[in-house]
């Protein structure tokens, strides 16, 4: 393929979807701000066809993507990147449709007249360019496929219209011929409140709506329906949103300092600070990074750095200072330092125009407005700084990172990181506003409640004389009370909404949280680079199993669970935790935070509890550096209960009971089980018993997987597990100078019943027939070999 031709079908699979999210977002922005609306307030006729096929387009695009992801050709990073961006901007579109109820067509109609002209062209460029890439049966679903998708959309847009025409000429036919010459009652209303349709003119709904209302309009949700009334007029004499926004200018010199020229600086001062924080969001990670490159260089032999600059002390001295900078100590602070003045000039000024405004009106306005809701709004005048402190300080910087990650990203780790970046925050924003929008008559009504609130107690306070004249304290005080939990139970429902809408961000970014596969392929690793202890290693394990990995001194097992917590690099190959390669993903799992009682049952779980009250001080005891001061079976049930305590994914054991005592060991067995129960768990040990139950044993002989199974399959086998079984269960006499390798078996996973226990090891036939209870000695059997029943 031609490297001109390949780009320019690159370019296409890149651009097609950044054109059409561009035309919707730029159409439908020009829509909203010169006040654009659908000719008719009646929805389409055939809406929901349209947007049914809407939807099975944009499952083609996805169908496409997976047909090329699970084909055996190589496949295209373009081509993948390009089908599922359009599945997030079509899918985008079609939900923001599905919440609007009078939506202005072109905008959404446009988006799919541009997928008309891209998706052929697209189809034939793959084609040409790529013949003979794939077989003919991928050849022919791609095609079918794309077909599919042209067929829906060219049915949408006939459909629009098509039918538009149609209900134009029923809207035409409303007169006064097809009404009825009967009044029909309003649902829920008397006798006065009817509703006749007979006549030339529409009746309006919302009058109805108004009419039937029960409960009073109070004194604040007359105002805003005013204020409402009073801007749409001032929108239409305007013409655009625009024109209008620019008649808030006027708020200008309150919040911004126009003659004093000592703040303006610090303003711009607290723009490049907001410029710095986000440099330091790139730069720390980076510098992380650069420490730790240096680090393993030094540790690989590299005693003498090239540079100073190379050095692994200035490299940790660069990345304190900028974490420093970063913290509530460094840029922040001076920030909110420089901010202060401003913020007070701000407050100060919105508050004294607010105040010198109202006493300046004539009496009419004191005499007609309450006294509370002045006062408050007065209050609330700084509301406006604080909105564009809001603007300022969150929504920008979080933007500006946005975009930074964005392209840093995708430059660094390819389009996919940048697809999923992207991905992600539309996601999260589009439900963040779609649930606060949904909040806001919520809110409208708090608001309402508050202000009759505080009216209540303004009016019942102000007015005590004739109150107590009239002794309506008591009436007084119910009065109030019932306004205060009127506002408790609105707010309720606003807060509700708020913890919702924060729960279903939070899904959207833990969405990618770990299930708990891995995937070891063709490992390769070298601490020196030169003897290879790990050899073209290859397994993968499911979420939930648990993995033991058994085998001589110095075979690798340890090292495989260091390259999981990447602590060393693989040489070759690559290990994939769900999918993902951890040489670009450093993947931690920990608990942030627990409470003394949860810290009390993981210790219990661990068998440490009592030991640590016995302490002088019991949990506040002080332990030396890295616990010296503990024994060594201490310092391990302290880090079984650390993670016990974290409650992982994945959960790493390497000799977890070899420094304890059988009776320890059968207490933290149990709540091993307990803390392994539905996580994939590794686990090296010497001491086989502790992994029988395993639901696979990776037997591990210099440096290779020799074998593999569970317990029983691998005892059948006769192999090297069953060598080290029959070591550990059946030990020769020890001789002078002789060390018996597995003396450390024990029972604990054994059942106290009387069983008889037959092995085939290496043409070694033994029986064991007696009570396996832990702790009583089993009646002794001897071997052909001369061996003898470890007790």
């Amino acid at each position: 393929m031609a490297p001109s031709l390949d780009l320019f079908l690159k370019i296409l699979y890149y651009a097609y979807p950044t054109l059409v999210f561009a035309y919707y977002v730029v159409c439908y922005a020009f829509a909203t701000c010169t006040l654009q609306t659908p000719p008719s307030k009646e929805q389409h006729p055939r809406r929901r066809l349209m947007t049914s096929l809407m939807l099975v387009a944009i499952l083609t695009y996805l169908s496409q993507a997976l047909l090329i992801i699970f084909s055996p050709s190589p496949v295209r990073q373009d081509a993948i990147v390009g089908l599922l961006a359009c599945v997030l901007v079509f899918g985008l579109e079609l939900a923001i449709l599905h919440d609007t109820k009078s939506p202005l067509w072109y905008i959404y109609l446009g988006s799919y007249a541009i997928a008309l002209v891209f998706d052929p062209l697209l189809e034939l460029s793959s084609l040409h360019l790529n013949p003979g890439a794939y077989s003919k049966s991928v050849y022919f679903v791609d095609v079918s496929l794309v077909s599919i998708r042209l067929i829906c959309i060219i049915t949408a847009l006939l459909t629009y219209f098509a039918w538009r025409d149609g209900r134009g000429a029923q809207e035409a036919g409303t007169d006064a011929e097809r009404q009825s010459l009967i009044r029909k009652k309003a649902l829920g209303g008397s006798e006065d409140t009817l509703i006749s349709e007979y006549g030339a003119t529409d009746t309006n709904s919302d009058d109805s709506a108004k009419s039937s209302s029960k409960s009073p309009e109070c004194e604040w949700e007359r105002r805003q329906r005013l204020a409402k009334e009073q801007r749409d007029k001032r929108l239409k004499e305007t013409g655009s949103w625009w024109t209008y926004a620019l008649g808030f200018k006027l708020f200008v010199p309150y919040v911004w300092p126009v003659n004093n020229r000592g703040l303006q600086i610090r303003a711009a001062l607290v723009g490049i600070c907001l410029l710095a924080n986000n440099g330091l969001n790139v730069l720390i990670p980076t510098q992380l990074g650069t420490v730790m490159d240096t680090l393993t260089k030094s540790y690989q032999g590299d005693d003498v750095p090239a540079s100073l600059w190379d050095s692994p002390w200035i490299q940790v001295l660069i990345f304190a200072g900028l974490k420093l900078s970063a913290s509530e100590a460094g840029i922040s602070l001076l920030r909110r330092r420089l901010w202060m003045p401003v913020e007070f000039y701000a407050d100060r000024a919105i508050t004294e125009a607010a105040h010198s405004h109202v006493m300046n009106l004539d009496a009419n306005f004191h005499d007609t407005q309450s006294l509370s809701d002045v006062l408050v709004a007065i209050q609330n005048g700084q509301s406006i700084s604080n909105m564009l402190e809001t603007i300022c300080f969150e929504a920008l910087p979080n933007l500006i990172d946005l975009v930074v990650a964005f392209i840093y990203l995708t430059f660094k780790f390819g389009p996919y990181e940048g697809l999923i970046t992207i991905s992600t925050s539309i996601v999260f924003l589009y439900i963040s506003t779609t649930v606060i929008a949904r909040l806001r008559s919520a809110r409208e009504t708090e608001i309402s409640a508050y202000f009759e609130e505080h009216y209540v107690l303004q009016s019942g306070i102000s007015g005590w004389t004739t109150v107590s004249s009239f002794n309506q304290v008591q009436y007084e005080e119910n009065r109030y009370s019932s306004a205060v939990q009127d506002r408790i139970s609105k707010q309720k429902v606003v807060w509700v909404g708020y913890y919702a809408a924060h729960a279903f961000q939070y899904l959207v970014l833990l969405g990618g949280l770990l299930a708990g596969s891995v995937d070891f392929k063709g490992v390769n690793f070298s601490y020196d680079n030169k003897k290879q202890v790990l050899k073209n290693v290859n397994f993968s394990v499911d979420p939930g199993q648990t993995i033991a990995f058994v085998g001589q001194t110095g075979a690798g097992k340890s090292t495989i669970l260091k390259l999981l917590d990447r602590f060393y690099d693989v040489t070759e190959g690559a290990i994939e935790i769900d999918g993902q390669d951890i040489l670009m993903n450093n993947i931690r799992y920990a608990r942030l935070e627990a409470t003394d009682e949860e810290v009390y049952e993981a210790c219990r779980a661990a068998a440490i509890h009592d030991q640590i009250l016995g302490f002088a001080e019991g949990y506040n005891t002080r332990v030396g550096e890295r616990g010296m001061k503990l024994s060594g079976g201490e310092l391990q049930r302290v880090a079984i209960a650390r993670a016990i305590l974290k409650q992982p994914k994945i959960v790493l054991l390497d000799e977890a009971t070899s420094a304890i005592d059988t009776e320890t060991e059968f207490q933290i067995q149990h709540a091993l089980r307990r803390l392994c129960k539905g996580r994939t768990t590794f686990i090296v040990a010497h001491r086989l018993s502790t992994i029988v139950n395993a639901d696979r044993i990776v037997v591990v002989m210099n440096g290779e997987i020799s074998e593999e199974g569970n317990h029983e399959t691998l005892i059948s086998a006769g192999g090297k597990y069953a060598e080290l079984w029959s070591k550990q269960i059946f030990v020769k006499p020890k001789e002078p100078n002789m060390d018996a390798e597995g003396n450390t078996g024990d029972e604990n996973s054994l059942k106290s019943t009387k069983v008889t226990t037959k092995s085939n090891v290496n043409g070694v036939v033994t029986e064991d027939e007696g009570s396996t209870e832990n702790g009583v000695k089993q009646a002794e059997v001897k071997t052909p070999s001369g061996h003898k029943k470890e007790v």
